[in-house]
């Protein structure tokens, strides 16, 4: 069984995927299986830096909830510059109001 939406592969007793949330099918398109070519990739934007873990796990826990792919260039062990949080060009514009409503959440708190 496939999940549509975030392409996970599940065993056959399984109804709905447990990341998504929603039901599983049993084959995906052919189409929509292959792999993206080098063209196809959107370029990632910075849409996040922290140097506070905490700040950082919060971030990455709204995108994963949100199902937005992302990634952490994390130089922060070597001390020199903090982490960020980088996202296909695509979705920038969405995070960016995603965290500003997180951080108006946590100022109202």
């Amino acid at each position: 069984m496939f999940c549509p939406n975030c392409r996970g592969v599940f065993e056959a007793e399984i109804a709905v995927c447990p990341k998504c949330e929603i039901p599983l099918i049993a084959e995906l398109d052919k189409a929509e299986n292959t792999k993206p070519s080098i063209g196809d990739i959107q370029p990632f934007v910075m849409v996040f830096e922290t140097s506070d873990p905490t700040l950082l796990s919060s971030a990455t826990a709204l995108l994963d909830g949100a199902n937005i792919p992302f990634a952490i260039r994390d130089e922060s062990a070597s001390g020199i510059l903090p982490s960020q949080v980088l996202v296909p060009e695509e979705y920038a514009t969405n995070v960016q109001e995603l965290l500003s409503r997180q951080a108006e959440d946590v100022d109202d708190a």
